[in-house]
């Protein structure tokens, strides 16, 4: 069941499900998990994205580590607020770029889940 209100500001009809962080914030980014929370399921199996960590899971409200993939394993704070696109059936990777020497802007990748 979805939780319904009258009023955005609610009440809300079922209290939400807090499902707290599996790894400590990058060094000198505090609100790592602020931007674009994301968990998807492919393949029956969950993967939820901690800026560009990847956890897998078989049940969405049960999380531990450690990542499956680090998608920027040198420097977690390159490509930040991950969210995925489907066009004709592949799935990318999309996210904001933004230190070092490479351009500002948006970074797109294709992506394959393995179970």
């Amino acid at each position: 069941m979805k939780p319904t209100a009258k009023t955005l500001k609610g009440p809300w009809s079922d209290p939400a499900i807090e499902i707290p962080p599996i790894t400590p914030p990058a060094k000198g980014y505090t609100f790592v998990y602020a931007e674009s929370p994301l968990v998807v399921k492919r393949g029956g199996v969950y993967f939820r994205f901690e800026q560009l960590e990847v956890f897998r899971s078989d049940d969405p409200l049960k999380w531990s580590g450690p990542p499956v993939a680090r998608l920027a394993p040198r420097d977690p704070l390159k490509r930040l607020a991950p969210e995925i696109v489907t066009h004709d059936g592949q799935d990318y990777l999309v996210a904001y770029q933004w230190r070092g020497r490479d351009p500002r802007g948006i970074y797109l990748a294709p992506l394959a889940w393995e179970p």
